[in-house]
This record gives structure tokens, C-alpha cells and sequence, in this order.
């Protein structure tokens, strides 16, 4: 297993990142520099981006979450990880940081959405305390249906009182092809892996065109 660590993305990750997410969680028509420019300009508290880094420094995964005042809730943007680490809890572990952060934040739930069909990026989520909500009808821009999954964050600390200004809610990247289709390792068929990629979009070669932006 090779040497990881999480940190907050800077200037220096934009590159690889908004490449990452385009050619490997699909989000080619959505997700650019220039958005994820705009997030780290954001407070704290209202956006969180992760990056996973091998002991080089090189990139190796991206995750991201919103803070949604409005409902005191958190949403998930997308999270995957690169092959070589798929399917060694390391996605596990970026899923359970914005749990932790949205609940620091005050927010009672955290939400990801995902391509109806995308079985393994379903279980992914399951296994990690997530339920189904609801199924989104034509959800996608390609027309693909989604399914809106939840989880608790437990023991939440006081919401805050600090609405998301409209400008920047609009901004909100908005998960277009199951924005978290958590999946697995090819072979790897359960458990929270944390090398799903997380990104709903598109988590492996067999999700593309599921919409969904996980694979760990």
C-alpha cells in the first residue's frame, strides 16, 4: 500500500484535479479550473475540498462537499481516487472527513446523489451508514435517473446562522452525472473502500454513462 495523506486543496492541485474529475469522474461539461478557482475562494465553512497525495507529493484523488445553510446539510460533489489506490479504505476515510466537517459546521445530514443502476457506488455508500431518499427522474443531463442518498451525522454542533450568499449557491456544482457513483475496485464487490472512486461521475471504466461521480 503506498503512503497517502489527505490535505486541503491549494492553487497547485486545481490542474490535476479539475483534469481528474473530467477525464475520470466525467464531469466534462460541468466541473472546470475555473470552478474549483471559485471554491477555494470560498470561506471554510462552506466548502471543503480534499486532496489524497502519495509520499512524492503526487496527486492522487480529489473530494469535495458543500455547506448548504439554507437546511443546515451537507453536499457531497464528488470524491474518487486514482486505480492504485482503490479499494484500501482510503476513500473511506476522505467520505468520513466531510461527514465530521458537516457535522462541525452544525449540519445534521450530508446528501450525495448517484446513477440509479450504479450498484457498487450504492453499496460503497451503504456500508459507509448512508440510506435511500429518493429516486430523481431525469436527473441528468443525459437524461439518466439518480438516486439521492442520506446519512446522519449524529451528535451535530449548533448550526450556524450564515446563509451561502444566492451568488454562490448558484455556483454549487451540481452533480450532473450521479455525482457519486462510488466504485469499487474492479474484483472489489462490498466494504467502504478507500480507493473507491468516490466521484459519483464516473467510478470505473463499466460506470461511464451511469452519471455519477465516485470511484474509490
Amino acid at each position: 500500500m503506498k503512503e497517502t495523506r489527505m490535505v486541503k486543496m491549494k492553487p497547485r492541485h486545481v490542474a490535476d484535479a479539475s483534469r481528474f474529475i473530467a477525464e475520470v469522474l466525467g464531469e466534462r461539461r460541468i466541473v472546470t479550473a475555473r470552478d474549483l478557482k471559485d471554491f477555494l475562494d470560498w470561506d471554510d465553512d462552506e466548502v471543503l475540498l480534499l486532496v489524497a497525495e502519495t509520499g512524492d507529493g503526487s496527486f492522487a484523488g480529489v473530494a469535495g462537499v458543500v455547506y448548504e445553510s439554507w437546511n443546515n446539510t451537507g453536499k457531497i460533489e464528488w470524491i474518487g481516487l486514482i486505480e492504485d489506490l482503490r479499494g484500501q479504505s482510503i476513500g473511506s476515510s476522505m467520505l468520513n472527513q466531510m461527514v465530521d466537517w458537516t457535522r462541525s459546521n452544525g449540519g445534521r445530514k450530508i446528501y450525495v446523489d448517484t446513477g440509479l443502476h450504479s450498484e457498487k457506488a450504492i453499496a460503497f455508500y451503504e456500508r459507509n451508514g448512508f440510506s435511500r431518499e429518493a429516486v430523481l427522474k431525469d436527473w441528468y443531463y443525459d437524461g439518466g435517473d439518480a438516486v439521492l442518498m442520506s446519512r446522519r451525522t449524529a451528535e451535530a454542533a449548533p448550526a450556524r446562522n450564515n446563509a451561502l450568499t444566492a451568488a454562490r449557491r448558484s455556483r454549487t456544482l451540481c452533480c450532473h452525472d450521479g455525482v457519486h457513483d462510488v466504485s469499487l475496485p474492479r474484483g472489489d464487490q462490498g466494504g467502504a473502500s478507500a480507493d473507491t472512486a468516490l466521484y459519483t461521475p464516473y467510478a470505473s471504466d463499466e460506470f461511464r454513462g451511469d452519471q455519477s461521480h465516485s470511484r474509490l
